[in-house]
C-alpha cells in the first residue's frame, strides 16, 4: 500500500491525489509497522527532497506531520531524519507564513528532534 501512496505523493499527478498521499503517509507513519517500513525504503530522503521543490501548503504540512510521527518512534529514525534532511531543511521548514506549517515546524524541531525522548543532540 505505501508504494502506492508514495508514487502518487512524489510524481506530478492530480494536486488532489497528491495532498490525500501526503495524509495517508502521515497515517502509515502513526503505525510502527509502517514506520519501519517508510523509514528503511527510505522515505525521509524522498520527502527531504520533495520539500525543496514542493510548494503546495497541504502537502508540506503533511509531510512535517509525517517527520515528526517518524521522529517519535526511535532513536534511529531520529538520526536518520536528521542526517537525510540537515540543519537547512529545518530552517526551512520554519521559513512560512502559514501558522499551522509554523507550529508543526516548531514541534518538530523543539519536541521531536532536538529535546525530546531521544535527544540526538547535546547541548550541555
Amino acid at each position: 500500500m505505501w508504494e502506492a501512496v508514495c508514487s502518487l505523493l512524489f510524481s506530478p499527478q492530480d494536486l488532489d491525489k497528491r495532498q490525500k498521499a501526503s495524509d495517508n503517509l502521515i497515517v502509515l507513519a502513526k503505525e510502527s509497522s509502517g514506520a519501519e517500513v517508510l523509514h528503511r525504503d527510505g522515505v525521509v530522503q524522498q520527502i527531504a527532497r520533495l520539500m525543496k521543490v514542493e510548494k503546495d501548503q497541504k502537502i508540506r504540512l503533511s509531510c512535517i506531520r509525517c517527520i515528526s510521527e517518524l521522529a517519535k518512534k526511535s532513536e534511529e529514525m531520529c538520526k536518520t531524519i536528521l542526517s537525510a534532511c540537515g540543519i537547512p531543511f529545518f530552517l526551512d521548514i520554519l521559513n512560512s507564513k502559514d501558522e499551522e506549517t509554523v507550529n508543526a515546524s516548531s514541534f518538530v524541531i523543539q519536541v521531536r528532534v532536538f529535546t525530546g525522548k531521544w535527544r540526538v543532540f547535546n547541548f550541555s
